[in-house]
């Protein structure tokens, strides 16, 4: 190896561009591999710090009113609805999944809920779990993917918040949670 082929020390430079294995090449969002990285990451740091995690799933994502934008459109508003902190990550086409670090309480998770709906299309159909420091991140995602696959498409909503529980976040849904933890995944 030369000089130019190598760091100073023999070991090939770090690679500037996203790995496509854990980046969306079309969004520069993490992948599904990168966000259950994250999500253990921020379940690591609530067992630490005693926090709660949530996760949102949303299926079928696009703007609203603004017919069919390009995804990283879509990508770059719902990023911005988040902290910097938190992870914006895509799945599939028009699949996102959003982990928001140390939420506080069911209440301050569905208004992360809410703010994620506003912006997103009628066929919007969105899953939340809400996940404490004993959570495993792999059945926390498949709970939000399970209530996100069963809720409603946002046109059927009302646009209230009290809706919310509508859509698959943790207040009525015990019953389902119950039927799908017999179910493997």
């Amino acid at each position: 190896m030369t000089q130019t082929d190598a760091g100073t020390d023999g070991v090939a430079p770090f690679p500037l561009e996203p790995n496509t294995e854990l980046y969306d090449p079309l969004t520069g969002l993490p992948g599904p591999v990168l966000l259950i990285d994250r999500l253990e990451v921020a379940l690591a740091s609530a067992r630490r710090r005693g926090g709660r995690v949530a996760v949102f799933v949303l299926f079928d994502a696009c703007l609203t009113g603004a017919g069919e934008p390009p995804v990283w459109i879509v990508a770059n508003r719902l990023r911005s609805l988040v902290r910097p902190d938190d992870t914006v990550a895509r799945a599939t086409n028009r699949t996102f999944a959003v982990v928001c670090n140390a939420v506080t309480s069911t209440a301050d998770a569905e208004s992360i809920a809410d703010r994620l709906l506003e912006p997103v299309g009628g066929s919007c159909r969105l899953g939340l779990a809400i996940g404490g420091p004993r959570k495993d991140a792999r059945a926390l995602l498949a709970r939000a993917v399970h209530r996100a696959a069963s809720a409603p498409a946002k046109s059927t909503m009302p646009a209230r918040s009290d809706a919310v529980p509508t859509v698959g976040s943790e207040a009525g849904v015990q019953e389902r949670d119950r039927r799908c933890s017999e179910q493997p995944w």
